[in-house]
């Protein structure tokens, strides 16, 4: 009975200083573990995609207006040169994509790349057009043969590439403000094209009392022979360099998904822009 009672109490005596190391080294890894969450509180990397806008100040070279007087309106018109007045729904700014990739330096610090291209602005007879359409102006043509709709349009494309250096604030909270500054390289083509519209034939009065009356609905002239010009040079290709400011905000949520909100301050960008990203690593 006694070796039993002498041979517990040297196991006892062992199990102690093991349980004691046991617990030193949990509490080491516990303290390496939190280290480490504590290092890795921001991504390496991040990519985002957002939709944005270029400002556009429309050219006028081939802009032409219409001057109607009359008792309602748009009898006696006549063309005249100078800046469209008529077509005042033109947006001043054009929708964009962007996409980009972000490197963090540290947990404030960050560095991204970004691409951005005109937006897809709709159809236009049938085909999807990636440019800006502004109109410029349109005629209604009424020939013995035919009714013709004409129209010019300001096609609009541009690519940017823009270097950001961003100051991001909270780092590993759910909700981080950032400001930054960037410097974006705009290659920009402008171009005017011509598009057409056939329509059956007027019968002779009727198309003699549309000519004299000046047009048939507002903005179109209308005349008995075509007096735009058939074609236009090629598009014109400009780089533009300019400097702009953001300021935002990411929301995060799910496994390092965040909404992106951003306001930008330039002469070349759009006021807000938002977008989707992830922190890779």
């Amino acid at each position: 009975m006694k070796g039993l009672a002498y041979t517990a109490a040297l196991l006892l005596t062992a199990a102690i200083p093991a349980a004691a190391l046991a617990q030193g080294a949990k509490a080491q890894t516990g303290a390496t573990q939190t280290q480490v969450a504590a290092t890795r509180s921001h991504s390496r990397i991040d990519v985002t995609f957002s939709l944005a806008g270029f400002h556009h100040k429309l050219r006028q070279e081939y802009y032409l207006f219409t001057e109607c007087s009359g008792p309602n309106g748009w009898d006696n018109c006549r063309r005249i040169d100078g800046p469209d007045r008529y077509h005042t729904w033109d947006r001043p700014y054009t929708g964009a994509k962007q996409l980009g990739a972000g490197f963090y330096w540290n947990k404030h610090w960050k560095t991204e790349v970004a691409e951005a291209w005109t937006d897809t602005a709709g159809q236009l007879d049938g085909r999807a057009t990636h440019d800006r359409l502004d109109l410029y102006d349109k005629e209604t043509i009424y020939t013995p043969s035919e009714t013709k709709y004409v129209s010019l349009f300001h096609t609009y494309n541009v690519r940017r590439t823009s270097v950001s250096q961003l100051f991001q604030f909270r780092s590993g909270t759910r909700v981080r403000p950032y400001v930054g500054v960037a410097i974006g390289i705009d290659r920009q083509a402008d171009g005017v094209t011509r598009h057409e519209d056939v329509w059956p034939a007027r019968s002779e009065a009727e198309r003699l009392s549309l000519i004299q009356r000046g047009v048939e609905y507002g903005g179109a002239i209308a005349t008995g022979t075509d007096i735009f010009p058939m074609s236009f040079p090629p598009p014109v290709t400009s780089t533009h360099v300019h400097a702009f400011g953001r300021a935002g905000v990411k929301l995060y949520g799910w496994k390092g998904i965040f909404l992106l909100l951003e306001a930008q301050v330039g002469s070349r960008v759009a006021p807000i822009s938002a977008g989707l990203g992830i922190d890779l690593f």
